[in-house]
């Protein structure tokens, strides 16, 4: 599937400057830095105690002889458990959750895997593999995983609420709308569906420029690589797609928002600034 290879031909440039003496130091400290971009109370001496402590973890109780799912998960599990404790035991100000644990972990075998040195070890392992949960990936689950599985429910069961899901870096291991339950439910979607699919309302939009001549919505539709449909390679399509999704979205709120303003100013509209911009902007949309 050409989409999938060239979105992961793009994410293996990110790897290309690893030093080959230390390529499993390398992608923990990316997968880390991915992690800690936004967090407060981060310091570079977290990232180094975190690289020492995972990069020991792989050597001495490897992930690559896992045989089975169940052998991951709790490979996974323990994994995130320890390292959480450890890092929490440093006395650092820095609080390191599940939620955190499981993003440096699931970056790691993403960097890994587009790496010359781990490739083959990451393919041994690569159906178990977890989607890295993170705001655009949760959004997805939110939005979608979420709906297919309340539509689906067993009679008798309640069904999931949005409102349950925390966010991402505050992640327990387990419980309702938690880690492992989520890693779960998106496995099954992926088991009895083809598309990464959402629609974009555009209803403002086509009653002020478009005269509702292409409807109200924008519908994506993106096919899973049907030899290729697990949670690993789902990520590269997911991930790519909520990016897009929000930049579309931001435009669309922008100029609605320039609209309801410039409509309600008498002088804008007098002056026929409003005028101007919508036979700009027909322009613009008729060439993409």
């Amino acid at each position: 599937m050409l989409l999938l290879d060239n979105l992961i031909k793009r994410f293996s440039a990110t790897t290309k400057n690893f030093p080959a003496s230390q390529v499993l130091e390398s992608a923990i400290a990316k997968a880390h830095a991915d992690m800690s971009r936004r967090a407060n109370g981060h310091t570079p001496k977290i990232q180094e105690e975190s690289i020492a402590w995972l990069s020991n973890r792989f050597v001495k109780k490897s992930p690559f002889n896992c045989v089975n799912q169940s052998d991951f998960d709790k490979w996974h599990k323990e994994t995130c458990d320890q390292y959480c404790q450890h890092m929490n035991s440093k006395g650092f100000s820095f609080t390191m959750t599940c939620g955190r644990a499981q993003k440096v972990l699931n970056m790691t075998f993403k960097y890994l895997y587009c790496t010359v040195a781990y490739q083959n070890d990451v393919e041994k392992i690569l159906p178990f593999l977890h989607m890295t949960l993170d705001g655009y990936t949760l959004r997805w689950y939110k939005e979608v995983v979420i709906k297919y599985n309340n539509c689906n429910l067993s009679k008798g069961l309640s069904k999931l609420r949005v409102g349950d899901v925390s966010d991402w870096s505050k992640m327990n291991q387990v419980g309702k709308h938690q880690y492992i339950d989520i890693q779960n439910r998106i496995r099954e979607y992926l088991k009895n569906n083809n598309y990464y699919q959402y629609s974009i309302n555009t209803a403002i939009i086509d009653e002020e420029i478009l005269e509702k001549q292409k409807g109200n919505t924008i519908n994506v539709n993106v096919q899973f690589d049907p030899q290729r449909k697990c949670p690993f390679y789902a990520e590269f399509i997911v991930w790519e797609g909520e990016i897009v999704r929000s930049k579309v979205e931001n435009l669309f709120n922008g100029l609605n928002g320039i609209y309801k303003t410039w409509s309600d100013d008498k002088w804008a509209v007098n002056n026929e600034i409003k005028s101007e911009l919508e036979s700009k902007l027909n322009r613009v949309l008729s060439n993409i």
